[in-house]
């Protein structure tokens, strides 16, 4: 049974694709690069690891297991084959708790 991606999930995607590689950084990709987050299997913290040599597409999670996160992250995972395939690093942080 294939997943159905909601149309933020598809904008998002379509957006990430659509950006050429020449346009400049926002201030915003500054900040969430230079964040640190809380690693659950180990409990340290550690930088988030975006890589500026290719797109990114980063999901913020308002809560964990809330039912509107984890229908986007099954969405994600169904299309991150997809993502990987176009170069395209994925990252999903949780900021509630």
């Amino acid at each position: 049974m294939a997943v159905s991606m909601s149309r933020v999930a598809v904008a998002t995607l379509a957006l990430a694709s659509a950006v050429p590689a020449t346009v400049a950084l926002s201030p915003a990709y500054g900040s969430v690069k230079a964040a640190t987050i809380v690693n659950p299997s180990s409990g340290t913290t550690e930088p988030l690891g975006l890589d500026s040599s290719k797109k990114s597409l980063v999901g913020l999670l308002p809560q964990i297991g809330e039912f509107d996160s984890c229908e986007l992250c099954e969405q994600l995972a169904a299309v991150e084959d997809d993502l990987a395939s176009a170069n395209i690093d994925l990252k999903v942080v949780g900021i509630g708790d």
